[in-house]
């Protein structure tokens, strides 16, 4: 028994062996009793910066996971896990020299296995900045009054007649809603009202995604008509993130073979700079304009060695950025004869749909469908960038409505040849082609207008061609400006027209400038025009002379304005006087009030004299009390400094001075974007102290945002002027605390500002590593900073 035991217990023995023998020989290279290494990784000669962890086999050869590779910028050419173990001398090209005193590893690699470092050239990293949300109200207001007669008395001046334009929105952390109408009074008609629009929005800032309800446009194509509807709309609103770049931008690529800085400039002008590590780069959105131009990279090493490479390119505002996707979608009745007392809506459902879809830098598709009314429509469309030399896009599209059929062709193609901008599109409708715009329209084709109305027909133009050029001044003087524009079309009733246009403009000397223009049309309402002007500035205000000649006669004209500035307190007016054809001289002026703008004017012609005056401002809500401001349309923000008078500027422009109640309203804010407020503590009592005077604000669109400034008056603050024994004040930058209250910072001649002072109070003062005590007593003064001199510290 006992011999079985122990010749089974062999087998066990030379089994294992076996085992591990085997184990040992189907294992990597080097994996065996391998030694991990914390090595400092210099790539190319050049410090990474980083320590990697190797595995150095008793052969000496060297291995590091995937991860630790591509930390310290190792691309892998082939695929696998992170923790994959990988020998340095298994990769093509790639050497290596291991320095054991220093604890470093030297790695020379090909560019083929250099990541590509990627930089952003946006002037924001696309970072998301929601919207802050708060509720308010506010109305917008134009009231407008005018009177006509034969001279400016109140005899004569009859038919007086005036308006108000209202724009109502209740905001909130839901949504928003909104209200517009005009009311109208005159001598026909004692008293009528109009509304407008009603909607209720809500945007989701991570989808960038906007909802209404209530009136709205549908949304549309270049190549398609949208109409009004009353309904949901669904709407992708890249305006939300407008930090984002919606344009496939240019990119440029290379490499450096040492530490440099790369430049980049656009048509001559310098546009981005980046530091670069060595290897190759790309640097990815260089921020340019749509059009044409040629960009310079300028690499810079440490011994002011330059390389300048060159790159043309091209950029198209009708294509959309890799990955992105904009879409309009919409479903309601449509709504026809907006803002005029035939206002309506149609009991027949329509829908539309459009989208964008960026494929990659060079192609973008488009898609169109809509339906409703007898009607359906569809059609598919691209855009493409034809490199750096330009863009083209076309689509077409069909449609079917009562038994008929149609369909309608377009092309568009920009380009800037030798430096001459250029565009050119053409749109052609074959058979009975309808869409919701015509198929919707009061006044439907066929039917017979009545005598009082123009002729009107809705169908969409048998053939419009557009061709439009500018000529650079390279081309001409070196300073002039030279644009032509030729229109072709025919409409659905067979009326054909052409019409041709340019304008020229050239600085000469101080400002001033001369200008001309001219157009020719032909068909029904054929004629030539000639209008040539020169414009003089005079520090705000500029004066304009011109002469002209069409259809109507000759004319000569003057013109002296002063534009209305946007601060409050500004004053902007105009004289105008004209003798020909067209006589008639005209006076305006405006003025802009912390709380509106308002303006006044009068005309006189052949027909007689006509005075209007109209003054424009809102009302808002947001918090407690209502405010009084000019015009909101988008976002605004009420500041609260707690004190009247105080002066309140945005983006370092003053914007005006707190009301009684310590508030004031900042109009014309940009909507989900940085908007930076802050408040001047010159005219602020001296026994006052805020905690900030700057702050940012990113309100929603068409909301407000409420901005507090705690100024706070306190009568526990004083100066203290501190002394060593000696008589010398103590020095700039030493440390102190009132004992039991704050600490201070003592500053030049021994000043230093204390706060939570009491009666009696001991003031304890680190100095070369030495401390004193001083002991003062404290009596407030209301109105006045007050100044305890001098302290002495022993």
């Amino acid at each position: 028994m006992l011999r079985r035991l122990l010749a089974s217990a062999r087998r066990r023995i030379r089994s294992a062996a076996l085992a591990l023998v085997a184990a040992a020989c189907l294992a990597a290279p080097g994996t065996a009793a391998a030694e991990a290494l914390w090595l400092e990784v210099l790539l190319n000669g050049n410090p990474t910066q980083l320590i990697a962890e190797f595995d150095r086999s008793p052969d000496d050869r060297m291995s590091a996971k995937r991860e630790e590779l591509q930390a310290f910028g190792l691309e892998i050419p082939y695929a696998g896990p992170l923790d994959e173990l990988i020998a340095l001398d298994r990769l093509e090209g790639l050497s290596y020299q291991y320095d054991a005193p220093s604890q470093r590893i030297s790695i020379v690699a090909p560019e083929a296995l250099q990541a590509v470092k990627l930089y952003e050239a946006s002037a924001q990293a696309a970072v998301a900045l929601h919207g802050q949300k708060s509720s308010g109200m506010v109305l917008n207001y134009c009231l407008f009054a005018g009177a006509a007669g034969k001279a400016l008395n109140a005899t004569s001046m009859r038919r007086p007649d005036a308006s108000l334009a209202l724009d109502a929105r209740v905001f909130s952390p839901v949504g928003t809603l909104s209200q517009s109408a005009i009311v109208r009074t005159s001598s026909v008609k004692r008293l009528e009202a109009t509304r407008l629009d009603t909607t209720f929005t809500v945007t989701n800032e991570e989808t960038l995604t906007t909802y209404r309800a209530g009136d709205t446009i549908a949304g549309g194509l270049a190549w398609t008509r949208p109409i009004r509807i009353g309904g949901l709309q669904m709407q992708r609103n890249f305006a939300v993130r407008p930090d984002l770049v919606t344009l496939p931008l240019p990119s440029f690529a290379g490499s450096a073979a040492v530490p440099s800085t790369a430049e980049i400039f656009v048509n001559n002008t310098s546009m981005f700079s980046q530091d670069l590590a060595p290897g190759p780069y790309r640097i990815n959105n260089v921020p340019v304009v749509a059009g044409a131009g040629v960009a310079s990279v300028v690499l810079r090493d440490a011994a002011g060695r330059e390389t300048v490479t060159s790159q043309p390119f091209y950029v198209s505002p009708r294509l959309l950025a890799p990955g992105l996707t904009d879409f309009s979608v919409e479903v309601g009745v449509p709504r026809r004869s907006f803002g005029s007392a035939g206002d309506s809506y149609s009991r027949t459902p329509v829908f539309s749909a459009s989208v964008r879809r960026g494929i990659s830098p060079w192609l973008t598709l488009e898609g169109h469908a809509e339906g409703g009314a007898g009607l359906v429509n569809g059609g598919v469309g691209a855009s493409v960038l034809l490199g750096s030399k330009g863009a083209a896009s076309a689509a077409v599209i069909g449609s079917r409505r009562h038994g008929e059929s149609g369909s309608q062709a377009f092309v568009h193609v920009e380009a800037a040849p030798w430096g001459m901008p250029v565009s050119a599109s053409s749109q052609r409708t074959f058979g009975a082609y309808a869409d919701l715009a015509s198929a919707t329209a009061r006044v439907q084709p066929g039917t017979p207008t009545p005598t009082f109305m123009p002729t009107f027909d809705a169908r969409p133009n048998k053939k419009l061609d557009r061709l439009n050029l500018s000529l650079p001044s390279r081309w001409l003087d070196g300073k002039s400006s030279l644009g032509m524009t030729l229109v072709s079309q025919q409409t659905s009733t067979g009326h054909a027209s052409k019409t041709a246009s340019a304008s020229w403009s050239r600085p000469l000397w101080g400002g001033v400038s001369l200008f001309a223009a001219a157009s020719a049309t032909t068909g029904a309402r054929k004629g030539v025009s000639l209008f040539a002007g020169l414009s003089i500035p005079f520090d705000r205000m500029s004066t304009t002379t011109a002469v002209s000649s069409g259809p109507s006669g000759k004319s000569a004209s003057i013109e002296m304005t002063q534009p209305l500035g946007e601060t409050p307190g500004s004053t902007g007016w105009g004289i105008r006087a004209s003798e020909g054809s067209s006589r008639f001289q005209a006076a305006t002026v405006s003025h802009r009030l912390p709380f509106a703008r308002v303006e006044a004017n009068v005309t006189r012609d052949q027909g007689g004299v006509r005075a209007t005056a109209q003054i424009d401002g809102a009302v808002a809500t947001l918090g407690d009390g209502v405010l009084f401001a000019n015009r909101i349309d988008d976002a605004f923000a009420v500041v609260d400094a707690e004190l009247p008078g105080v002066t309140v500027s945005y983006e370092n422009r003053p914007m005006g001075k707190t009301g009684a109640s310590g508030k004031l309203l900042v109009p014309a804010l940009r909507s989900h974007a940085k908007n930076t407020l802050s408040i001047d503590i010159d005219n602020l009592p001296v026994d006052t102290t805020v905690d900030a005077l700057t702050t940012v604000v990113a309100p929603r669109h068409r909301a407000g945002v409420l901005v507090k400034f705690p100024v706070q008056v306190r009568t526990d603050t004083a100066v203290l002027v501190l002394h060593a024994p000696d008589g010398a004040p103590l020095p700039v930058g030493a440390q102190g605390r009132i004992e039991q209250g704050e600490p201070f910072v003592v500053g030049y001649d021994g000043r230093a500002f204390v706060k939570g002072l009491r009666e009696r109070n001991t003031a304890i003062v680190e100095t070369a590593g030495r401390s004193c005590r001083a002991s003062f007593g404290f009596a407030p003064v209301s109105g006045e900073q007050v100044l305890i001199s001098p302290v002495v510290c022993h």
